[in-house]
């Protein structure tokens, strides 16, 4: 199995409570038997997280929203 792969994340702080995270991840992870891409991977997958902390009550809140892109699943067809 090999896997040639990018991934790139930011962490921007809009106060020292209040955060955004965004990740991104381009992948094609080929079967070096068969020349093939392994089943149920996908190419590309990217996350964007907002999150409020609330450091008197040691507690925080995350919204997320997650972007998987396409990916084989049987027969070598997306």
């Amino acid at each position: 199995m090999l896997s040639l792969d990018v991934e790139l994340t930011l962490l921007c702080y809009i106060t020292p409570d209040l955060w955004i995270n965004a990740n991104y991840t381009s992948d094609e992870p080929l079967n070096l038997d068969t020349g093939t891409l392994l089943l149920r991977r996908p190419r590309d997958k990217a996350a964007i997280n907002l999150t409020q902390a609330f450091p008197d009550y040691g507690a925080s809140v995350t919204l997320q929203m997650l972007y998987v892109g396409d990916r084989l699943d049987t027969n070598n067809q997306i």
